[in-house]
């Protein structure tokens, strides 16, 4: 509905976060650090990877590519939809100032804003699924401006309804809740809007407010240097394997000729992600919260000692990391070791270049644990064309999942052969099931789960992949090989977001003091937590230090700590689901956004409240850590 829909408009609007695009978008490629995972490399790096490259180009086939035609037949029926968009808000707009007469009102009204919601939501999948495997062109960037401003249109008309539902006494709400056909289908997002009444102003200050959309975001910038201005010497694909190299001096020319093109632009990235935390402050000021980690967290209801706690038990808990850093270093034979050795493999990979069709086959059988109902979707996901897989250079790099309610979702790889896309295939597959489970077994107010639960299934997926392979490994090296990737993961989506989200703390809190930030400021908080979470071995040198301006999910404020805790909730499933089976975790799929995360969360037995899913997580950690040592060792 309206508050929920807002949250997925803004990403082209006001850059906030979403609750319908699933990103684990640049994640490989393009953010340093937040997944170093040691990948394959190959023998005779050069030709293989020639050979990759047109071997993905010959397997580009329709099946393997989306069909968007099933959202609209061509562009020119998605402008026609649009027209009718814009006039059709216009019944909605009759209900502003009448919506609370009687119950009778208020269902009509949010009957017909649900069904522009949906439909909002398909004109916005093709714009930016569009975009994403075209994104040298303008068209597709008209296309979204000529939405945003329709949208523009219907925004305020929303928040206008929801005005007027916040401003009923407690006992005419109550009232009306009494109406079934209101509380089933739409209780949910109407008790999200009165627990939000403080935060609410009057209708002049609130349009006020909506007209800030009209400017242009420091997201949108930043998506416009990332997307049209940075040229790099590589595409995602080919730069993620030379970081791969087994060459060092490779994979730091590698590392050095792409950091400096943001080095390069170093004081306008600086700008815009300062703008950025003005932005929220601004926000977060306006509207009366405490601070700006406030707002975005009691959107899914979460207390702030969730994030505190969080950073907390795992800086109490950087043992483990420090090791596998420092085991890496030895096996390297390195005297000191950098950002560009952080990615090459310290066991030998055992697979060769995995086929597309045997990426499935993994998928399919590390998930079998969750049972027919979860691998009839995957069979679904695989064969009606919900993937887009190959790398191209009019691509966009990293991977995601959106998902569109009167549709399937859709999944964006740069499937590149490695263990590590498999794994990214997982993750986006764990997104995509679980947004058609919500979505086939809730309604349409219910159906979109928090990010914070979405990162959960997602993880959840990689476990599962690894413990698989880790179980059926026929000897050392390649058990080795499989603890290196389960750790990897767990290093990425728990150490690494956790180390994003006290930078992201940190420089909100500073700023909310009336300190300043600049590049000086951002690079040495940067540097130091670099040197915090991977210890005394590893040597931060100058260019690394610019790693903050990599990182795009910074534009989606407070949104990396969820990566963390889903991790440890991720674990905790996957251990449960593989002693005790796969209802518990699929009830709580079906439940999709029917509740707030951490409740929902809790009816399914992990308890993110306390601490004790990320101390089991580090003790995953460590155990792998300690058995990988052994292996080395022998």
């Amino acid at each position: 509905m309206g508050k929920k829909l807002y949250r997925f408009i803004s990403i082209a609007v006001l850059g906030i976060i979403s609750s319908i695009i699933i990103l684990k978008s640049d994640t490989e490629v393009n953010s340093y650090d937040l997944s170093e995972k040691t990948i394959e490399v190959m023998n005779d790096q050069n030709d293989e990877n020639n050979e990759n490259k047109e071997e993905a180009k010959e397997q580009t086939t329709k099946e393997t590519t989306w069909n968007l035609t099933s959202l609209y037949k061509d562009k020119a029926s998605w402008k026609k939809e649009l027209k009718k968009f814009s006039k059709d808000i216009k019944e909605l707009e009759n209900y502003v100032g009448k919506v609370t007469q009687s119950d009778k009102h208020l269902s009509y009204a949010l009957k017909i804003q649900e069904d522009l919601d949906k439909r909002v939501e398909s004109l916005y999948a093709y714009v930016s699924l569009n975009r994403d495997i075209n994104k040298k062109s303008y068209e597709f960037i008209d296309m979204r401006e000529e939405l945003n401003k329709v949208y523009r249109e219907y925004q305020p008309i929303c928040s206008n309804l929801e005005l007027e539902i916040l401003k009923l006494s407690d006992s005419k709400f109550n009232e009306m809740m009494k109406n079934k056909n209101i509380s089933t289908k739409y209780g949910m997002y109407l008790k999200d809007i009165r627990r939000n009444k403080k935060y609410y102003l009057d209708s002049k200050e609130e349009s006020l407010l909506n007209k800030t959309g009209n400017l242009t975001s420091p997201k949108e910038i930043y998506e416009l240097f990332t997307k049209m201005d940075k040229k790099s010497e590589m595409n995602p694909s080919e730069y993620a394997i030379a970081l791969e190299s087994e060459d060092r001096d490779e994979r730091k020319k590698a590392f050095e000729n792409e950091f400096v093109l943001y080095n390069d632009n170093i004081n306008m990235l600086s700008g815009l992600l300062t703008g950025q935390v003005k932005k929220n402050i601004f926000y977060s000021e306006v509207r009366g919260y405490k601070n700006s980690r406030e707002m975005y967290m009691l959107s899914d209801d979460i207390d702030s000692k969730v994030y505190d706690g969080l950073v907390d038990t795992v800086s109490k808990n950087l043992d483990g990391l420090h090791k596998y850093v420092k085991l890496r270093k030895e096996v390297l034979k390195l005297d000191k070791i950098y950002s560009y050795d952080m990615y090459t493999p310290i066991v030998n990979p055992t697979n060769d270049y995995i086929p597309y069709e045997k990426a499935q086959s993994l998928i399919y059988s590390s998930l079998s644990p969750l049972g027919k109902e979860y691998g009839d979707v995957l069979y679904k996901a695989f064969n009606e064309r919900w993937v887009d897989v190959y790398s191209n250079d009019d691509k966009v790099s990293g991977a995601y999942c959106l998902s569109v309610y009167n549709n399937h979702p859709y999944v964006l790889l740069n499937y590149s052969g490695k263990l590590d896309s498999v794994s990214t295939l997982a993750h986006e597959l764990g997104h995509a099931v679980y947004s058609y489970m919500s979505c086939n077994n809730q309604n349409y107010s219910n159906a979109h789960p928090s990010i914070f639960t979405h990162e959960v299934t997602s993880i959840t997926n990689e476990a599962l992949l690894y413990e698989m392979l880790i179980k059926n490994s026929t000897d050392d090296e390649q058990k080795a090989y499989y603890i290196t990737q389960y750790l990897d993961l767990i290093k990425s989506t728990l150490f690494i977001q956790t180390m994003y989200a006290e930078f992201e703390q940190q420089i909100h809190s500073r700023a909310e003091k009336g300190e300043n930030l600049n590049v000086l400021v951002l690079n040495d908080i940067w540097g130091e937590l670099l040197q915090k979470y991977y210890g005394k071995d590893f040597t931060v040198d100058q260019l690394s230090k610019v790693g903050w301006s990599r990182i795009p999910h910074f534009y989606n404020s407070f949104y990396v700590y969820k990566y963390a805790t889903g991790c440890s909730a991720a674990i905790a499933f996957s251990q449960d689901i593989l002693s005790n089976g796969a209802d518990n975790y699929l009830q709580f799929l079906k439940k999709g956004g029917s509740n707030y995360p951490l409740e929902l969360l809790n009816q399914s037995g992990i308890n993110l409240n306390g601490t004790k899913p990320i101390e089991k997580t580090t003790e995953k950690f460590n155990s792998l850590v300690n058995e990988l040592e052994k292996i080395i060792k022998k």
